[in-house]
């Protein structure tokens, strides 16, 4: 009987633990949902990133000096135009467009950043809410981390606010290549600096979220562009589509602290 008893209360344990268990495990959100959807499109930013990173130092290394802004440029084009990106000028436009106003000079200006790009891109003008929100997060005196948790938030945000599903991708790859942008500047911008200028004095704190919205801006324009240029049920539409938010994100990456730092 004793016997009987301790296996029944075994079993009961056994049920108990297990429900437990399975109430404990985490659940899937929306927010994974999203990050896990959107995700690989900052990764790819990343690492395109890296890959013209180290086409440079090959190439300091090869000619045993210092690059000039215009064979930085002329390596970066090659490169991105290799990869398929098809505009060759949006860019270094966009990139420009910031640096032209001396935004860079300052600590923390990703506000005014906005509020230029908004003036030049219809999308961004469209969704204010969205981008003021990124500014005031990249803007605020937090780290890197805290940054990135509160950007993250921005998903769900974009995700209750666009209704139009192109509009609504594109502004997804943005918001991954501004958080991915901003972690990977904040580890490497140093090598960068070391690379193509010999210094490894840091810029500017605002500097790596001004990189970070223009390479969000890229990521827009690079999708819409796939979109547009391609229509539903093409063979590797979505790959043309990832191509084209990684490449400009990356282009204007490039672009954004080759000016930052070369002219």
């Amino acid at each position: 009987m004793k016997k009987i008893t301790f296996i029944l209360i075994s079993i009961l344990l056994l049920v108990l633990l297990t429900s437990c268990g399975e109430n404990l495990a985490p659940q899937t959100t929306r927010l994974d949902e999203l990050k896990l959807q959107y995700d690989p499109i900052g990764v790819g930013h990343n690492e395109a990133l890296e890959e013209i990173h180290q086409l440079y130092r090959a190439q300091r290394n090869a000619q045993n000096d210092l690059l000039s802004y215009s064979r930085c440029i002329e390596i970066a084009e090659e490169h991105y135009n290799f990869v398929n990106v098809r505009n060759k000028y949006i860019a270094r436009e966009l990139s420009l467009l910031i640096s032209n106003k001396r935004q860079f000079a300052k600590s923390s200006v990703n506000a005014e950043v906005v509020g230029i790009l908004s003036d030049s891109l219809e999308i961004i003008a469209k969704y204010p809410q969205i981008f003021d929100s990124i500014s005031v997060i990249l803007d605020a005196p937090i780290n890197i981390q805290e940054k990135i948790l509160n950007l993250e938030g921005i998903y769900l945000f974009a995700d209750e606010q666009v209704e139009n599903n192109e509009e609504k991708e594109s502004i997804m790859n943005g918001i991954s290549t501004i958080i991915h942008s901003i972690s990977y500047w904040n580890e490497n911008m140093d090598d960068w600096q070391q690379t193509l200028t010999g210094s490894m004095s840091k810029p500017a704190i605002g500097i790596i979220g001004v990189i970070g919205i223009i390479d969000g801006a890229g990521a827009v324009i690079g999708t819409l562009e796939g979109i547009r240029d391609t229509y539903k049920g093409q063979d590797g539409r979505g790959t043309i589509i990832v191509g084209r938010a990684i490449g400009e994100a990356a282009k204007t990456s490039t672009y954004a602290f080759l000016a930052i730092i070369m002219l």
